[in-house]
């Protein structure tokens, strides 16, 4: 494309024509941007998302990672424990399919970012509340009390709604904005996150 159009318009040489319109004006793709390369007019202009769609009704936006925070919403099955875990399933085969050499960077990205909260919410959600239970037991029964296994199932269960209710709101937000960020082709990083899986 450089070379046919040298002299006549400065495109850059990472630019890939992809349809050309009935005016004879190109549409190049070039490093997730569609440019409109438009002879009549002499001048060459980046097309927004919603306008180059206009111009190619067939055409698939570059994978942005958005089947990780999708398969989140699998944590809102009416099945309390089995929900998280089918959604940590989901991802987890998400970020191991993502592994492989044709994924883009940006995918891989998103699925390591989407696997880290999902592990982050199973942590939360399913693996602190029995600790805190067992842990209240053995301190009221260390300080005496007659009924230290009663207290600690109570401890247990109310931490397990307490964290599954303020886990359950985070997870839509966040499972809401990593599809916003997906599909505008960038990794979304919640801060609420632990990074048990960092980037290399």
């Amino acid at each position: 494309m450089e070379e046919r159009l040298r002299g006549v318009f400065s495109v850059p040489s990472t630019a890939v024509v992809v349809a050309v319109t009935g005016l004879s004006d190109l549409i190049a793709y070039d490093q997730g941007a569609y440019l409109l390369v438009s002879f009549r007019r002499g001048l060459i202009e980046p097309l927004p998302p919603q306008t180059w769609e206009e111009f190619l009704p067939g055409a698939v936006r570059p994978p942005g990672g958005g089947t990780a925070w999708g398969l989140g919403f699998l944590a809102y099955l009416p099945f309390p424990v089995i929900n998280v875990l089918a959604a940590l399933l989901g991802v987890g085969i998400c970020f191991l399919m993502a592994k492989q050499p044709v994924t883009s960077a940006t995918v891989r990205s998103q699925a390591r970012s989407s696997l880290n909260w999902h592990l982050t919410l199973t942590l939360f959600t399913l693996v602190l509340p029995p600790v805190l239970g067992v842990l209240s037991w053995i301190i009221a029964d260390a300080a005496g009390q007659p009924d230290s296994g009663s207290i600690g199932a109570m401890i247990g269960l109310i931490s397990f709604y307490v964290f599954s209710l303020v886990g359950g709101i985070c997870h839509l937000v966040l499972c809401i904005r990593g599809l916003i960020f997906a599909g505008r082709a960038e990794v979304y990083r919640p801060v609420l996150a632990i990074p048990f899986l960092r980037e290399r």
